[in-house]
């Protein structure tokens, strides 16, 4: 049996969980919406300005662009690494 890298298995987790996060926000935003436009009619001239589910939609979405980001574009041990790195020269 393979022994697997717990670097690496870190890693995967926690893109996964990312990817489910994202389909769990999208539904819940596609509810909201729902919600909302079965309470009101279907013109979207005025009534989209008190539209409620908007601002939910915007904290969802920003916080899954952090998650994202966070997931696929930032490794953390190499920023750890370069900071200890940076405080071991200065203590020297």
């Amino acid at each position: 049996m393979e022994q697997r890298d717990e670097q690496l298995w870190k890693i995967a987790k926690k893109r996964a969980n990312t990817k489910r996060n994202g389909l769990v926000y999208l539904t819940i935003v596609v509810f909201l919406w729902i919600i909302w436009l079965s309470n009101n009619d279907f013109t979207f001239g005025k009534n989209m300005i008190y539209a409620w589910p908007k601002w939910p939609t915007l904290a969802l979405s920003i916080a899954f662009v952090f998650e994202y980001i966070d997931a696929f574009y930032r490794d953390n041990d190499s920023l750890i690494e370069k900071e200890y790195q940076k405080l071991k020269n200065k203590n020297n």
